[in-house]
């Protein structure tokens, strides 16, 4: 009895209707929400690779360019 009133708090069929509602749209918003970190997560950590490669690509550059001018 305990838990078929946690999932219908209330005596109305329309409010336990409303309350289910409510409750998948919670879980609905947290899903949609942990999504979109886990991209955005996904995004930033491939860009900070590329971001990476393009520094060594400079390091790259510069000894190059300081081994011509010494030579």
């Amino acid at each position: 009895m305990g838990i078929i009133k946690l999932f219908c708090p209330f005596e109305s069929l329309l409010l336990n209707i409303l309350f289910f509602l409510f409750v998948c749209y919670i879980l609905y918003s947290i899903g949609k929400s942990l999504y979109v970190i886990v991209t955005n997560y996904k995004k930033v950590k491939q860009y900070n690779q590329e971001i990476d490669a393009i520094e060594k690509k400079i390091v790259e550059t510069k000894k190059k360019l300081k081994d011509a001018m010494n030579s």
